[in-house]
């Protein structure tokens, strides 16, 4: 029986990326997936977190201690819809959960690897 999945094409994704400085970066990274109840369902890693959505998409977040102290937001989504849903979800949760009302992050588009 020949393996289907060779034959699915690999889509082209919508890829980007935000930055937001924050001291002691792996301790409020903790803080945050937890507070914010993203645990569930997510992929732990040594650096950070890969958060699914269920409608699709996912979101990596990593410690970043090297250089500028922060937290890095990668964010993949099979549309641009999902894309902008997925920051808008982050960026309610950081502002909720960082504690700063007005945080904005500066969504920066990357382009897919696969396209």
């Amino acid at each position: 029986m020949p393996n289907t999945f060779d034959a699915v094409p690999d889509l082209p994704m919508e890829r980007s990326s935000a930055f937001v400085a924050v001291d002691r970066p792996q301790e409020r990274l903790e803080e945050f997936i937890t507070a914010s109840k993203l645990q569930r369902g997510s992929l732990r890693w040594e650096d950070g977190y890969t958060v699914p959505f269920r409608e699709g998409g996912s979101v990596r977040i990593r410690a970043v201690v090297d250089g500028q102290e922060g937290l890095r937001f990668d964010v993949k989504a099979p549309d641009t819809e999902r894309r902008e849903h997925i920051e808008q979800v982050l960026q309610g949760q950081l502002a909720d959960d960082l504690g700063v009302p007005d945080l904005t992050l500066d969504w920066a588009a990357q382009p897919d690897p696969v396209a």
